[in-house]
């Protein structure tokens, strides 16, 4: 089983209660769109707001999600791999050149 027929395995099993339930559609737009922002404004409040000894581990986690945001990034400019919804669930093979 490769990478491509797993990825769409999954994003059919997530994506099958989309149309049943569009509370769960909303939440995972919202969360595709707006997570980390919402989560780095929930950190720099806690981050300023909070006890003097916890600050220093909320540092650590912004930071944290920053790095792990632009590797996301990083890897994405470098191999290209579209969401299945693309292709209509179908599998489409990558073009090696």
């Amino acid at each position: 089983m490769s990478i491509e027929e797993i990825n769409i395995r999954i994003f059919n099993w997530i994506n099958s209660g989309a149309t049943e339930n569009s509370f769960f559609a909303k939440v995972a737009m919202f969360s595709s769109y707006n997570l980390i922002g919402t989560f780095l404004i929930f950190l720099t409040v806690l981050l300023l707001f909070k006890d003097k000894k916890y600050q220093f581990q909320y540092f650590k986690t912004v930071v944290m999600v920053v790095l792990s945001s632009f590797v996301v990034k990083l890897l994405h400019a470098f191999y290209h791999h579209p969401d299945p919804s693309q292709n209509n669930g179908q599998h489409v093979p990558l073009k090696i050149t």
